[in-house]
């Protein structure tokens, strides 16, 4: 089975532009990737859990993350886990021919790296530039450690950023065609991953 993650949460939606952001988008590709794939793959579910009084914002995400990783590792014959972002936008540090997409896998893993490169085949046809396969460091940086949803799934995982947030009517125009190479690329990589 695969399993597919939407990043964030409705009450903290990553990244966004103007009234466009990333959580809400990443539910879309995730109900789609998951229609497409049928029987071999299921949602990974929102938590359904708000902050406690108080609580700092970073506690809360942790607490959403736990959820998550909780929820994959508790399910049987998961082969494979992908969760779905988009790049936030920092229009003092990115250009925007950087803006593109990347696939992030758990740092120094061979079979990750070589799973996230046949991804990055897909993304690029959809969104150039291909930024790449990247060792999945918080921000890129190993001195803030690796990112939790690679670091805290059992199975196998993949994250993925098709497009920076700031591109709205190329995600949206493009997302059913990527959504459909994409389930075809995962599940390739579900089969080889099971000996098949």
């Amino acid at each position: 089975m695969i399993l597919i993650s939407a990043g964030h949460h409705p009450l903290v939606r990553g990244a966004h532009h103007g009234d466009f952001h990333e959580h809400d988008e990443a539910v879309l590709w995730r109900d789609e990737l998951v229609a497409l794939l049928g029987s071999e793959a299921a949602a990974v579910p929102v938590p359904d859990i708000t902050p406690m009084e108080n609580e700092p914002l970073a506690t809360f995400v942790g607490r959403v993350c736990a959820v998550k990783a909780k929820f994959i590792n508790a399910e049987e014959n998961v082969r494979l886990a992908v969760e779905v972002h988009f790049n936030s936008l920092d229009t003092t540090k990115t250009l925007p021919s950087e803006r593109g997409c990347l696939t992030y896998y758990y740092p120094g893993s061979q079979p990750g790296r070589r799973m996230a490169q046949r991804v990055q085949e897909v993304l690029r046809k959809f969104f150039l530039p291909d930024l790449g396969a990247h060792d999945g460091y918080v921000r890129m940086d190993k001195t803030q450690g690796i990112i939790w949803f690679l670091r805290d799934t059992k199975c196998p995982a993949l994250l993925i950023e098709p497009q920076f947030i700031d591109r709205k009517e190329d995600i949206q125009a493009k997302r059913s065609d990527c959504c459909i190479a994409l389930a075809t690329v995962l599940m390739e990589i579900h089969d080889n991953l099971m000996g098949g």
